[in-house]
């Protein structure tokens, strides 16, 4: 249920590091799962016959939640490898200087600044937002951050 996703994603995260590799194993890792799940399924089904029905229903709950746990991870790592959210925000207090992002956020927990901008994504999403709309919203609130010198 999540193959192409994540196969896509590994694939992808190569190419982006212009390696011509990506698209390369992407085909392979999905192909060569696909079809084997393909022929393999076709062949357990077969031999089974209709009792199968009921099997194949409960494994495949059991499968789409490793699957989407698997999913999550990828996700999850995608969003600290490739959002870039870095305030240059100087805190300074008499003659003691604290860069905002390194000297405290990064401190607490790294790549804190991605993780709730993708946490705010998400939230937006779920409460009926536009896609488009916040695409756009995340265009708006780059330029106008990299013009007030704030990333």
């Amino acid at each position: 249920l999540t193959l192409l996703p994540i196969a896509a994603g590994i694939g992808a995260s190569l190419a982006i590091d212009g390696s011509v590799a990506g698209p390369i194993i992407f085909l392979i890792l999905f192909n060569v799962v696909h079809f084997g799940l393909r022929f393999g399924l076709m062949y357990y089904g077969y031999r089974t016959g209709v009792n199968s029905i009921g099997i194949l229903k409960e494994s495949t709950k059991l499968v789409s939640r490793a699957a989407s746990i698997l999913g999550l991870t990828v996700v999850g790592a995608l969003i600290a490898s490739y959002i870039n959210l870095k305030l240059d925000v100087v805190i300074k207090a008499g003659e003691a200087e604290v860069n905002l992002q390194e000297g405290v956020l990064d401190q607490i927990m790294p790549k804190m600044l991605p993780l709730g901008y993708a946490f705010l994504m998400y939230f937006l999403l779920k409460k009926g937002w536009s896609p488009l709309a916040l695409i756009g919203i995340t265009v708006v609130f780059g330029v106008a951050g990299q013009y007030l010198g704030l990333f």
